[in-house]
């Protein structure tokens, strides 16, 4: 019954990538030399869960079945998550970014350790501040936002934090991180942090040892890190632990080298990682460690379960093997990627399809090949015995908007969200002052008094409703998601909160620029003036950055805004009937 119930929980919170990407795990052949042993008194009853007469497993007996679960044997079950920036809730801007949220982690946490008593909950990178500073006035708002998202991130019970340096040198959030309620680990530097140690050791309830430790540039360079790595294994292995997993904010070239120089890493959670980074659905190791990269802000989990089969200690368990095809809901997720991969190769061997797409076809076909197998051996291994010794199951879990809630945490979000909204709605109440001599804005209506082509095509063309989307989502007062939503927003003679009936939504201008001197040179019937005929990727990338739109490449995107009335020849409405 307990697999029966997991499976659920795994294959709705899975949800299948457009990507499909190939599911099979890399396995590594290097033994270890670890001899710490594996059991201890709190697997009484994982042992009797898995048939054995022992703690270790290693002597089953023949009446008993073997264990056909990662979780019925001594585990620890990794959730990690990586540059979470205290980002309440991703932008959405984009449907792959249509996942996480802080309120459907939380109930989605709480299940998990309903069905799985080692969870282990763990965060490397930016955690409460983002890379960007905050823009005028919203200054405040960053603050507030920082404060309610330490809260929430206590509420979770993670069991450590690796921070940045953004972290401690942004104003106001090292005193956020110093009153926090949740673990700080970092080797070799504090910060200036109190609170900071170089690792902490936790028990999960089926009785592995786990030592988490934390990485970050501040402590010197990569010698330095790898010498810091080499120490807290080492210290670590001499307290019993069995599971030793690094929290690494030194980038992923940086991390990855670490993890195929120091011996007896297990995991290494990345920090630091790229923004534009996809979700990773397939596990990977470096060395003898597995890798954990989860997207920023928190739209995506990598989980790591790592359990250890019918082995007396460590060094009898050798290699780390490949067991994700145990996972429950392993062959549903596996079948829900393929009939993605099947969709999107239908509509890729359609007409109308650029080189590159054509060219990239056998690419897609392997991966569906390769994903088709490794449902065919998940198949193969749901009810059979565990492979003996040291196996690890891995997967990517990004919780779609329409996932449950957790109903403490809502009401947290609301209070932050009434909060700021109250605070801003003052704050940016009047708009900037024009500046003398330069172009100021005159909004949608006054240029499509003009331009009736483009007012057609604007009507039906996504930039229209931006506005629309942060009235349904209530972040009309919220200066993370304002400033991409309406057009000059604080910029000269622009809008603020105080005459956006005439500035919601992106208009016009919003990628032209401001239009009066363009007016006045029509007015004048001179030569037109004052206006970007064909903005450019920087007009752009001001609001579709790697973060809220990780896809986007504007020699595609650009084409798509060229129709009838913009850009091309207009074709006028048919006129009336006389």
């Amino acid at each position: 019954m307990r697999t029966a119930v997991a499976m659920v929980s795994w294959v709705s919170a899975t949800a299948p990538s457009r990507l499909a990407f190939a599911l099979s795990l890399l396995l590594v052949a290097a033994c270890c030399s670890r001899q710490h042993p594996v059991t201890s008194g709190a697997q009484a009853n994982h042992a009797a869960a898995r048939g054995t007469s022992g703690a270790s497993g290693a002597k089953r007996s023949r009446s008993q079945p073997a264990p056909a679960s990662l979780t019925a044997v001594p585990h620890v079950t990794l959730v990690a998550l990586s540059d979470w920036q205290g980002v309440i809730k991703p932008c959405g801007c984009t449907e792959e970014l249509q996942r996480g949220g802080v309120e459907r982690i939380a109930a989605w946490l709480t299940d998990l350790r309903k069905q799985d008593d080692s969870v282990v909950l763990v965060h490397a990178g930016a955690a409460l501040a983002e890379d960007d500073p905050p823009h005028r006035g919203q200054e405040q708002q960053r603050l507030e936002r920082a404060a309610t998202f330490s809260t929430i991130l206590a509420t979770l019970n993670v069991a450590a934090v690796a921070l940045s340096s953004e972290d401690l040198s942004r104003a106001g959030v090292g005193t956020l991180v110093e009153s926090g309620a949740w673990p700080v680990v970092s080797a070799g530097w504090t910060g200036g942090i109190k609170r900071v140690v170089a690792h902490r050791i936790v028990t999960t309830g089926s009785g592995l040892k786990v030592g988490i430790f934390g990485l970050d540039p501040k402590a010197g360079d990569l010698a330095r890190a790898k010498a810091l790595a080499t120490e807290q294994v080492a210290l670590l292995r001499g307290q019993g632990v069995q599971i030793v997993v690094a929290l690494s904010n030194l980038g992923m070239r940086d991390s990855r080298r670490v993890a195929r120089a120091v011996q007896g890493l297990d995991a290494v959670v990345l920090g630091r990682v790229p923004p534009k980074t996809e979700p990773v659905l397939e596990g990977e190791q470096d060395g003898d460690a597995w890798m954990l990269m989860a997207p920023r802000h928190g739209a995506y989990m990598a989980t790591l379960t790592l359990a250890v089969n019918g082995a007396e200690s460590l060094k009898d368990a050798g290699p780390w093997q490949d067991a994700t095809a145990w996972l429950p809901g392993a062959v549903q997720g596996l079948t829900q990627r393929i009939a993605a991969l099947e969709a999107d190769l239908k509509r890729y061997r359609g007409p109308g399809q650029t080189v590159a797409t054509r060219r990239a076809l056998p690419f897609f076909e392997r991966q569906l090949q390769e994903l088709t197998r490794a449902r065919d051996r998940a198949a193969t291994a749901q009810g059979r015995p565990l492979p003996t010794g040291r196996v690890a199951g891995y997967a990517s879990v990004g919780l779609a908007w329409s996932r449950p809630t957790d109903p403490a945490v809502v009401a947290l979000v609301k209070a932050y969200d009434a909060k700021v909204g109250a605070m801003n709605a003052k704050l940016a109440k009047d708009p900037v002052p024009a500046l003398a001599g330069q172009a100021t804005y005159l909004g949608e209506a006054v240029c499509t008094s003009c331009h009736q082509g483009p007012l057609r095509w604007a009507q039906h063309d996504k930039h229209h409703d931006a506005w629309e989307t942060l009235e349904k989502a209530g972040k009309t007062f919220d200066l993370d998601c304002v400033p991409c939503h309406v057009t000059g927003w604080q910029e000269p003679g622009g809008s603020a909160f105080g005459n956006l009936d005439r500035f919601a939504r992106v208009q016009c201008e919003a990628c032209h620029g401001p239009g009066s001197m363009h007016l006045a040179a029509a007015v004048k019937k001179g030569p037109k003036s004052g206006i970007m005929r064909q903005p450019g990727a920087a007009v752009c990338q001001k609001c579709h950055t790697p973060e809220h739109a990780p896809r986007f490449l504007f020699r595609d995107y650009a084409p798509r805004l060229s129709a009838p009335g913009h850009g091309l020849a207009d074709v006028p409405p048919p006129a009336k009937a006389k």
